[in-house]
Formats: structure tokens, sequence, C-alpha cells
């Protein structure tokens, strides 16, 4: 059975959707089948991500109400095979069954071995729902103490029983140096362990922009930290990247 992890944020703009790729893109490099459900209603964004915004017609709502199977709403990663889409409704649903999502979810987990769940930001239906069915939660925040706060929020709203971690995105050395915490409290402060550092990446951010998520350097900067991200949700223990 699949494992699923949600990729959840207090604040909008911390980079939940290029983590998910990214760490998706690293996990099928790693031999994985991986499914990416885009569950940020009315603001989905993974078919850029994907490349594949004029392909994709069928979206997660579609499997929930039964007019396609899961097989027949997913598509496949145009350079990387056994990475698949699930996308969220261009709208936000005036209801959404819990019910339901557990039944796509538990039919995603028979398929794929990893299933990651990009969710609106805040502490609305699409978090509670993804947590609701989650093995394990991926709070993404910047290094900045308004960004830190609302991941302090979202890890208090996180059932006890759900296994959770912090990511830290887009920083910089020279932020680390000046920031007034070191990583050992805001680990503290957030209340969650910290699961890895992305580093700032122009090479990101041109790849983003260009509706294009690769290629860019493979081996450092924010993709390396995608790889050490994967391997240890996989269960590998990989030192944390050097900021210098």
């Amino acid at each position: 059975m699949g494992t699923v992890i949600s990729v959840v944020s207090g604040k909008g703009g911390t980079g939940k959707s290029s983590t998910v790729v990214g760490v998706g893109i690293a996990l099928s490099h790693l031999g994985k089948r991986v499914l990416c459900i885009d569950f940020d209603f009315g603001m989905r964004c993974l078919d850029l991500l994907f490349g594949c915004s004029d392909t994709v017609c069928m979206d997660c709502m579609d499997v929930m109400a039964g007019r396609c199977s899961l097989s027949q709403a997913v598509t496949v990663h145009p350079i990387h095979k056994s990475l698949f889409l699930l996308l969220a409704p261009v709208s936000i649903p005036s209801a959404l069954s819990l019910e339901k999502f557990n039944a796509l979810v538990s039919c995603a987990k028979a398929a794929y071995d990893y299933i990651l769940i990009d969710t609106s930001p805040g502490l609305g239906v699409s978090f509670q729902s993804a947590c609701a069915v989650s093995d394990g939660v991926l709070v993404l925040s910047h290094c900045t103490m308004p960004a830190l706060r609302g991941s302090q929020l979202t890890a208090n709203s996180l059932p006890h029983t759900i296994p959770a971690h912090i990511i830290l995105n887009g920083v910089k050395a020279k932020q680390l140096s000046h920031f007034p915490m070191t990583i050992d409290e805001v680990m503290d402060y957030v209340g969650l362990p910290l699961l890895g550092m992305i580093p700032n990446d122009v090479h990101l951010f041109q790849a983003t922009s260009s509706e294009h998520f690769l290629p860019f350097p493979a081996h450092k900067g924010a993709c390396a930290a995608y790889q050490n991200i994967a391997r240890r949700l996989t269960g590998e223990a990989v030192p944390l990247m050097r900021f210098a």
C-alpha cells in the first residue's frame, strides 16, 4: 500500500506546489510510482509545473462523482514516466464528501508507492480533508517570523496521531546568519522536527516561470534538497544540506 503525504502551509507563497513536484520527481528517480494530487481548489497550478496544462481534462471531483476512474483522470509526466498528476477542479466545490475522497485515496494507495497532496494554504476544508487521509504531513515555511507563526498554528491544528515535519523553503545563507533563532529554536517554536531546508535557487525560479519545471542543475541547489528530502521520506539517513 502506498504512503500518503500532505504538503500544507499556514500562509500562501511558501512553495508547496514546487516542493510537491520536486520531491515527486526525486521519489520517481528512486524507482517509486508517485501520484501528485492537486487539492488547491480554484488555484491549481501543478499542471503548469508538469507542462501539461493544455492536455488535462478530468480532475479529482470527476473521479469522486463517478464520471471517470482514477486511471482515466491521471496524467503522466512527459519526462518522468513514473510520476503522475491528478488535478483539482478550477472552481471551488460547494461541498466535499470525505467518504468519496477516502475512497479515491484508497484506490490511489493500491496503485502508487507515494501520494503527495498539494493543499490550499490555511486550515480550511482542503487542509482538513487531506490530513484526514494522510500518513504524514509536511509543513512548508519560509524562515521569517510571520511564516513561522503560521506554521506553528498549522502544526497545532494537526491530528496528534499523524507524523509531521517542517521544511524551510527559499533559505539563504546570509538570512540564516542574521535570523534571531537557531534551527533548533525554530523547531522548538513551531513544535515540529525539521525534514529539510531548500535553498533559494534562481534555477528553480526560472523553471517555474517558464512552465517547465526541468531542467535545472540536478545535483545542487533546490534539486539536491528535493533529492535529500525524498531519500529521508524513504527512511534513509541523509545529513542536512550545508549553508555556507
